[in-house]
């Protein structure tokens, strides 16, 4: 239903539209409507950085997009000669999207930047981040690598994480590419290994992956 994509990395639905929202790694986002088929550029995501695996990554929808009309997105940018992973809400009604608010930037790296994003059946918004490369990032539960992060949808720290004053909800992580909400709401997610050892898991509060 869609051609020319330049590494398409992140479909969502949206039911309020009957489309598909498409992420490319280069930095646009775009819809595909599923009735005529017709695709068409929504926003073009600023200081992406793009460079192998590194760009426009994951994306997820707010569950209540009617009374709130959130897209999120977490992508690589660079100043200087830092990377960084960050995560962004953007607004999108009738039909036009556009920037709202950086929630949150972790560090990043040449690869490793891990990047989906989910909502649970309360609301919260979670975000897998890679290890960055770091050989302690993930065993540290006071870094925001290598993690799994848990937020309000306004990206502050929900008063009962299990980490008071913390994002961290779960660690241990080498590089998350998949999460996925099963029916009775267990986040499950797939990681990398290195050329062997990809995991699946399900991520539970406190847990060390």
């Amino acid at each position: 239903i869609a051609t020319d994509l330049d590494v398409p990395w992140d479909i969502q639905y949206l039911a309020a539209d009957n489309s598909i929202l498409v992420t490319e790694i280069k930095g646009k986002i775009s819809a595909i409507d599923l009735e005529s088929q017709e695709l068409r550029e929504l926003y073009q995501v600023p200081n992406v950085f793009h460079k192998r695996t590194l760009g426009l990554l994951g994306m997820t929808i707010h569950p209540d997009f009617k009374e709130k009309p959130y897209v999120y997105v977490c992508y690589t940018t660079k100043e200087g000669e830092n990377i960084y992973s960050e995560l962004l809400r953007l607004h999108y009604e009738q039909g036009v999207m556009k920037s709202d608010k950086l929630l949150l930037r972790v560090e990043g790296a040449s690869g490793h930047n891990g990047s989906r994003l989910i909502f649970d059946k309360k609301g919260y918004l979670y975000w897998a981040t890679g290890d960055a490369h770091g050989e302690n990032y993930a065993q540290d539960s006071t870094s925001l690598n290598g993690k799994v992060l848990r937020m309000h949808d306004d990206g502050t720290i929900p008063k009962d994480n299990p980490i008071a004053n913390s994002y961290v909800y779960a660690w241990g992580f080498r590089n998350i590419q998949g999460l996925a909400l099963t029916a009775k709401g267990h986040i499950m997610s797939s990681e990398h290994g290195d050329a062997i050892e990809d995991e699946v898991n399900w991520v539970r509060p406190l847990h060390n992956y």
